[in-house]
């Protein structure tokens, strides 16, 4: 990844991540783009911005332009190796093709998707499918507790077409969480119906 530094240096960098390969391909990319790739400079000033995988998901996540956190909401909803032409249709109403591969070649660029090649599908590695599930989950509640749920209408989250492992999960990780934390918010299911139904109402106007 063109990183220089002392054997110290890159040994200092692997226990900063406990190892973990995922986090170190992950950092690299910044230290290569921010600190030239010294790693005597990252150690002295990234590791405060840097530190800890769920910090660096976070960084990484913050730094995707709106069209790539699109591309990683989709992929964490379908679960499993996407087609292009799937994330195309998915995606059809708010995005070019062009914006798609460019998109995913950032992403992929920065570690954060995986390819299949044949035929070329697109994924996320688990521990990244998990980080951008919560934010999904964080901003469709977000988004219909201010009344202004662009997600909710832009993302179909539990999908009836999906296999049926796929739609179980999706279920599980996606909405059944979002509802339970409207619930606890709200004080109870009857005052969530109440919400959705008038954001629903909203939308036929």
């Amino acid at each position: 990844k063109e990183l220089s530094g002392t054997a110290a240096e890159f040994a200092a960098l692997t226990d900063l991540y406990g190892g973990n390969p995922l986090a170190l391909k992950l950092v690299s990319e910044p230290i290569h783009e921010v600190f030239s790739g010294n790693l005597a400079l990252f150690l002295s000033q990234g590791d405060a911005f840097f530190n800890g995988v769920g910090k660096l998901l976070s960084q990484q996540f913050q730094r995707s332009t709106m069209i790539e956190q699109v591309l990683l909401y989709w992929l964490a909803i379908e679960r499993d190796f996407t087609t292009l032409e799937a994330l195309q249709a998915n995606a059809a109403d708010g995005l070019l093709p062009r914006d798609i591969l460019v998109g995913l070649e950032s992403l992929r660029r920065r570690l954060l998707v995986e390819r299949h090649t044949h035929p070329p599908a697109f994924s996320l590695q688990p521990v990244i499918m998990e980080y951008v599930t919560d934010q999904l989950v964080e901003r469709i509640r977000h988004e219909v507790l201010n009344g202004q749920p662009r997600l909710l209408r832009s993302h179909a989250f539990v999908q009836a077409m999906a296999k049926d492992y796929v739609r179980q999960t999706q279920e599980q990780l996606i909405a059944t969480p979002l509802i339970e934390q409207l619930v606890r918010i709200k004080g109870g299911a009857a005052a969530v119906e109440q919400l959705l139904l008038a954001q629903l109402e909203q939308w036929r106007g």
